[in-house]
């Protein structure tokens, strides 16, 4: 006894965007893009600068902090002292959020909780925190020390940036 199978061409279509639409849903998630720098660039001995973070979430999804907390911290090199520590979430276009800052641990936390009703508070792709710590360069600070950033949590993978720190006396060149 022979059976047949018929197969339509609008069934094997539904098929194909079930899959792609599952394949597309399980992808969205937020992922993390460090930048780091320091103000002025060129940071003098025995004076006060700004070391500033950007942790950007430039992935597909929204980070509810209240369900997955989100910590950048930093680790200043030697001859660099923190003074300070303040961070922030962009939320809307001019808006921004506070973030619980430790000055002991150098580390700030994004934990706020997604309004249902809004979406609000969520920090949504190509949003960023962004985390300014002041410092103070001590004498005998080398110039080329490494300055060491990282974020992690909302989901996404961790992410490390290390960058050196120029100590000078010459003011920052142009373009720089």
């Amino acid at each position: 006894m022979r059976r047949m199978i018929v197969v339509t061409v609008g069934s094997l279509l539904a098929a194909a965007v079930l899959v792609w639409g599952a394949s597309l849903a399980s992808a969205a998630e937020p992922w993390w893009h460090l930048t780091s720098g320091s103000r002025p660039t060129y940071l003098a001995p025995e004076s006060e600068s700004e070391i500033v973070v950007m942790a950007e979430n430039v992935g597909d999804a929204s980070i509810d902090g209240a369900k997955t907390p989100v910590t950048v911290t930093d680790s200043l090199p030697a001859g660099v002292e923190a003074l300070a520590i303040e961070g922030g979430s962009t939320y809307g276009l001019s808006n921004q959020l506070s973030l619980s800052c430790s000055l002991a641990k150098l580390a700030c936390t994004y934990e706020r909780e997604i309004e249902t009703a809004t979406g609000e508070h969520a920090l949504a792709p190509y949003m960023q925190l962004e985390v300014r710590i002041k410092v103070r360069v001590l004498a005998g600070a080398v110039s080329g020390e490494v300055n060491r950033v990282n974020v992690s949590g909302g989901g996404a993978p961790p992410a490390t940036l290390s960058r050196p720190l120029i100590i000078s006396e010459e003011p920052t060149p142009f373009g720089v």
